[in-house]
């Protein structure tokens, strides 16, 4: 056999395995491919149906959870320290119990270091580390506007109240649907007043599901001006009594500043939740030096704003 022939032949078979290596690396793709759902483009009416039919189903929470906290530094008066910020990373527990009820709690060798605590009349937030504060509050006092590391936000950016039938819209984006929700506000005319009275329609949460299982894995709040006040990522979802549960949890106070990152671990719907658990007077350290009522009226000289002011 000549020369230029063996290489020819060699050549030939080079070319040959490169396309049986290409072959299967293309028939691999297809197999990894069969194993990712596609995305599911559905009505807007079927998102919401869906949507509203988890949200009602999932009624508690109890979980354990590591959390990850970075939070305004306080003074020595329980007043945040202009750019400061302390962190934690600590095991922790979240109850969660719908309307209002919440307990976090997140501590180091099994001292509490601090706790973020609803029930449906009143809220409230303690840290123990340099100041040994407590903020409290309820939710119709005239702290609640003022107040922006506040529990219900957490709670209804977690993507498990219904949709309103009347007061919702829906964009659809290039990767995620968008459930809207609005709010409406009629202002009180004065008396005799012979003008129309202008309601004021604004957008205050909004709900991004993605494509695949329909999920929500973002959710944002808003305030009056359309400035978004709390952000919360919603990821690692695991079937949990039936309902599907993110595990993952990232909730960001905006104007706080005030960052929650949740694991969750050993979660369940149906556990038992005592009521003593979302109890003001119960759950809240005997040990703190510092009580700040944000309902109170503020002064010149008085403990300052709430954290994020």
């Amino acid at each position: 056999m000549s020369l230029e022939l063996r290489r020819c032949n060699r050549a030939g078979f080079a070319v040959w395995l490169a396309a049986v290596a290409m072959c299967g690396s293309l028939l691999s793709g297809c197999n990894d491919n069969k194993n990712l759902a596609p995305d599911e483009i559905l009505p807007r009416a079927s998102l919401v149906d869906l949507y509203n039919s988890r949200a009602e189903a999932i009624q508690k929470l109890k979980a354990k959870c590591h959390v990850e906290a970075r939070m305004p530094r306080m003074d020595d008066q329980g007043r945040p320290v202009q750019g400061k910020y302390d962190t934690w990373s600590l095991d922790g527990n979240l109850l969660l119990r719908k309307p209002r009820d919440l307990y976090l709690v997140g501590r180091a060798l099994s001292d509490p270091m601090f706790g973020l605590h609803s029930n449906r009349e009143t809220y409230w937030f303690w840290v123990k580390p340099r100041a040994s504060v407590e903020y409290v509050g309820r939710y119709d006092g005239a702290g609640a506007e003022q107040f922006l590391i506040r529990p219900d936000y957490l709670l209804r950016t977690l993507g498990i109240f219904p949709v309103p039938a009347d007061l919702w819209a829906f964009r659809r984006g290039d990767r995620r649907d968008v459930l809207q929700l609005m709010a409406v506000e009629v202002p009180d005319a004065p008396p005799g007043a012979g003008r129309q009275v202008k309601v004021m329609l604004y957008l205050v949460q909004e709900v991004y599901l993605e494509r695949v299982h329909h999920d929500p894995v973002e959710v944002r709040l808003y305030d009056k001006r359309g400035e978004r006040i709390v952000v919360s990522h919603l990821e690692d979802y695991q079937v949990v009594d039936g309902q599907r549960v993110p595990t993952r949890l990232t909730c960001h106070f905006v104007p706080a500043d005030a960052t929650f990152k949740l694991s969750l671990s050993k979660v369940s719907l149906t556990a038992e939740i005592k009521d003593a658990v979302f109890d003001h007077d119960t759950v809240t350290p005997p040990s703190l030096k510092n009580h700040i009522n944000l309902d109170a009226p503020q002064t010149t000289g008085d403990t300052g704003p709430a954290p994020g002011q």
